[in-house]
């Protein structure tokens, strides 16, 4: 709380202040982080309660805590490696990850990460298909910011021949390990 330029008033609890001045007229502007200011004129002769609304500022909680889906690939067709932006301001207190096979989100299934993470896998996602993926920035106050819906498509050709060379690389590994724990074995055998 805020007059002249000055600081007054106490939080005792979460979301109540308390003043204390001489008699008189005063604009006494209430303020908060993320929030927008709410100027009221007050003559004060005696004790006085009034109730403030304080209401989010558009720009901070829709933009600062905003995170978007900044990469995504298709990991073997079985689960969808997704990325994003972490927000540029402290306050996310878990980020939830919806995404569906359906463009309204309907019967979406979700995800939830720390907030210090800024991508995960899902699993188990249907093989080639196309999904929408939002992001949603869960703020400690349990608000939420949600990113626009993304469209992720897995089956372009150089997702298939990257994730056939995948195959073709986990198969050539096992049958090298097979092959090299198989001399392995005789050579013990024969010692």
């Amino acid at each position: 709380v805020s007059y002249g330029g000055k600081i007054y008033g106490i939080a005792i609890t979460p979301g109540f202040t308390k003043i204390f001045a001489a008699p008189g007229t005063y604009n006494l502007t209430f303020s908060k982080d993320y929030y927008n200011s709410t100027v009221i004129t007050e003559h004060m002769t005696r004790n006085l309660t009034e109730n403030v609304g304080l209401f989010p500022t558009s720009v901070n909680v829709s933009e600062v805590y905003l995170a978007g889906v900044s990469f995504f690939f298709p990991i073997g067709y079985l689960s969808l490696y997704v990325s994003w932006t972490l927000p540029s301001q402290p306050g996310v207190g878990v980020f939830r990850i919806d995404y569906s096979t359906n463009a309204n989100m309907s019967g979406f299934s979700y995800v939830v990460v720390p907030a210090t993470a800024s991508y995960t896998v899902l699993f188990p996602v249907t093989p080639a298909a196309t999904y929408y993926v939002q992001v949603l920035s869960v703020l400690a106050s349990n608000q939420i910011v949600a990113s626009k819906i993304f469209t992720l498509n897995a089956s372009s050709l150089p997702d298939i021949l990257i994730n056939l060379a995948m195959y073709i690389g986990i198969i050539t590994y096992l049958v090298v390990a097979v092959r090299i724990l198989r001399r392995a074995f005789k050579k013990k055998r024969t010692v």
